[in-house]
């Protein structure tokens, strides 16, 4: 069985380089949404189940950081990696201290945005069999009668 192509939401407000890089990922066997403000991202991304979120820091709207806020507070969360200009140390900081995946440096190298999203991508499956393993272990420990473990969350 195949497993489902990797679902991305590109947010970056400069229309030709998001054309690019949509149609990049594309090319790759990837599955892509573009959008081209923060506010539209962080409403795909409420509506819409997305694997890896590509999101340029600086958008209208909404900013990256913004989004990335959001986005951490949906009930499964994207892995996101925010895209940065040079130079801007601060923004990809508080990119990795509000949770973000990873950054991508502006002007993209796209091997690297693949790279970077695959991995991504990993992660999040991972997190998502995480899950389900959890729910299995609780369904099985209540119909065995075992008390659930002591800081287990359940």
């Amino acid at each position: 069985m195949d497993a489902p192509p990797i679902r991305v939401l590109v947010a970056e407000d400069e229309e030709h380089l998001g054309l690019l890089v949509g149609q990049f990922l594309r090319g790759r066997g990837l599955e892509v949404a573009l959008v081209r403000d923060g506010l539209e991202a962080a409403a795909r991304l409420a509506a819409e189940r997305f694997d890896v979120a590509l999101v340029d820091v600086q958008m209208p709207g909404l900013d990256g950081l913004g989004v990335l806020a959001r986005a951490r507070a949906l009930p499964r969360p994207p892995e996101v990696i925010v895209a940065t200009g040079n130079g801007a140390a601060a923004a990809v900081a508080a990119a990795f201290a509000g949770g973000a995946y990873g950054a991508v440096a502006k002007p993209y190298r796209m091997a690297e945005v693949e790279l970077l999203v695959r991995r991504a991508a990993e992660t999040r499956a991972l997190r998502d069999e995480v899950e389900v393993l959890r729910a299995e272990v609780a369904r099985l420990r209540e119909a065995a009668g075992v008390a659930p473990e002591v800081g287990s969350g359940e």
